[in-house]
């Protein structure tokens, strides 16, 4: 039975792709959105640096408006699935790549970049893809299904991707001397002569360090050297990055030098350091070390090294995204009217008049007040999110709270993600029971309200076993008071053009949360985090300012109205 467009729904099973298509969707998001700050965090890079440079990394779908008819105009919508999944495998195989550069910073930044574009577009041909391939009753049917498998990528991306990232950092001594390395993020700008002279005598810094170590104590050499030669090559980045002084690097890499070599007279004297090499299970003992060892072993990797610890984790997605792009070829049915010439025989002509589509959202009545709420409304979170990862696992001598790298995996990744989850679902029961009205104010306060966990955390810091709720309890309401703006979203987006207004709606909704992270690093480097999260809290108070103006809004009731019968 054909459909109201004419044409006949794709027969084999909904099941069969709608929850791989929308995990595939929610991956990329989050690893370029969220766990690149993590990422950086790790590797050294300063917050101001971290938090401007990947906030740029939400502009494409801040514009994706732009190219989005593109997609309905070339191809097919299965064709642009295909080619975005195999390109996001080249894609994040690149970053894993690039992280073993000295430019490893602006390498894999530009990667990122990328496949923000790429995730972007795939984006707009899954969604058209959907209304394509299922008919209206599955559309309706499988919405919960796609969200559900959409917030699964992301307990993916934050949560597992990011515990496996700990724990590949966790093996052997090479991650504790790459722990106390900070390298320096603008690695791949030129060097100026001194710091090219500073980096070679560096580099011969390290050769001396390695005999040295060597002759006392032969046992120890291949355990120490190599942390030697790690901790001397991460000053020599810093010193070609910031162009330091030729004497104050060789000062930094003899003192390294120097203790380095205490370090492995200490252990040969003490036998702390065994004459094995080192990342062998009696470095890490325990279950996910026995795992991880022999696959860090048999790809080549040094056990322990952030950097590889980190390639590993964005190979590994790579061949996820091979592996997608192998299932959905096999798959995706062909759906009828997919296609620009099929789309044009049908009658539907919303991308013809997308410039329509963007005036008449431009030129609605109230524009003002729904602009200032859609940029307002989480302006305090959007400073929040890209410095709270980083403040869980900054060293406590910086502020922060000292977490390792799989725990906050757990906090935000796994706890945190299930309670925005929990908090979704509820926020959307209260909804449909009380109506927008009444609850916008209560969200409101549930998602801004506990932002100020953040400065108690900062100011007393408690035991980790104190984190993980408060962090569950902060997303929780979060997730409440969000659904407050997605169902707003709705209101606006009607008529004939819902489907671009609700794409314009969500572009400058990432603008909202884009602008704000540009200067979050500056500030928290220059206040410190506790006054950083009072300047966060106050940062909230424009949103709640928005809320009597929005009351204003007609539509609020039109759309109550269904609700409530």
């Amino acid at each position: 039975m054909e459909n109201a467009a004419g044409r006949q729904p794709a027969a084999r099973s909904p099941w069969l792709y709608v929850p791989s298509l929308y995990f595939a969707e929610g991956v990329p998001y989050i690893l370029i959105n969220t766990v690149s700050v993590i990422l950086y965090t790790r590797l050294g890079v300063d917050n101001a640096t971290m938090a401007f440079w990947t906030s740029w990394l939400y502009l494409p779908w801040v514009i994706k408006m732009f190219w989005g008819p593109l997609v309905d105009l070339v191809g097919t919508k299965r064709g642009w699935i295909q080619g975005t999944q195999f390109a996001l495998f080249a894609v994040f195989g690149y970053v894993a790549l690039s992280l073993g550069w000295q430019s490893y910073f602006l390498a894999s930044l530009a990667g990122f970049i990328v496949g923000a574009f790429i995730s972007a577009t795939h984006d707009i041909a899954t969604d058209g893809y959907y209304m394509l391939a299922l008919d209206k009753a599955d559309q309706a049917f499988f919405v919960g299904i796609r969200s559900t498998f959409y917030r699964v990528a992301m307990i993916f991306g934050s949560g597992l991707l990011v515990f496996l990232a700990g724990k590949l950092e966790q093996l052997g001594p090479a991650g504790a001397a790459a722990a106390s390395a900070v390298v320096a993020p603008a690695a791949a700008v030129a060097p100026a002569a001194a710091a090219s002279a500073a980096a070679v005598m560096t580099a011969e810094a390290a050769t001396a360090t390695v005999a040295a170590v060597s002759a006392a104590a032969p046992t120890a050499a291949s355990a120490v050297a190599m942390m030697a030669t790690e901790a001397v090559t991460a000053t020599a980045a810093a010193a070609s990055a910031a162009a330091f002084p030729v004497d104050a690097a060789l000062a930094t890499a003899a003192g390294m030098a120097e203790t380095v070599v205490a370090t492995a007279s200490t252990a040969a004297a003490s036998s702390l350091v065994p004459a094995t090499v080192p990342g062998t299970a009696a470095a890490a003992p325990d279950v996910y070390a026995r795992v991880l060892l022999p696959v860090v072993t048999a790809l080549g990797c040094e056990p322990g090294n952030r950097f590889q610890a980190w390639s590993i984790v964005f190979g590994t997605v790579g061949v996820l995204f091979l592996a997608l792009f192998l299932y959905h070829t096999l798959v995706l049915p062909r759906a009828a009217g997919d296609g620009s010439a099929a789309q044009a025989a049908s009658g539907s002509g919303e991308q013809v008049s997308f410039g329509e589509a963007f005036r008449t959202f431009f030129t609605q009545d109230g524009i003002g007040r729904v602009l200032a709420f859609i940029l307002l409304y989480r302006f305090g979170e959007a400073m929040l999110v890209k410095l709270a990862s980083p403040f869980l696992l900054a060293d406590p001598a910086k502020g922060g709270l000292g977490l390792l790298t799989e725990e906050v995996g757990i906090a935000y990744g796994t706890i945190g993600l299930l309670s925005l989850l929990v908090g979704g679902v509820l926020g959307g029961m209260a909804i449909a029971r009380f109506g927008f009205r009444k609850c916008i104010w209560p969200m409101a306060v549930a998602m801004n309200l506990p932002d100020a966990f953040y400065i108690y955390m900062a100011w007393a810091r408690p035991a980790k076993i104190f984190v993980y709720p408060l962090v569950a309890i902060e997303q929780l309401g979060y997730g409440f008071g969000f659904t407050a703006f997605t169902v707003y979203l709705m209101y606006v987006c009607t008529g004939k053009y819902k489907t671009s207004h609700f794409a314009i709606a969500t572009g400058i909704m990432a603008l909202g949360m884009m602008l704000p992270g540009f200067v979050s690093g500056y500030l928290q480097e220059q206040l410190g985090y506790t006054t950083f999260f009072v300047v966060v809290c106050l940062a909230t108070i424009p949103g709640f300012v928005t809320i009597p103006f929005l009351l204003r809004d007609p539509r609020i009731d039109e759309n109550a109205t269904p609700a409530a019968g």
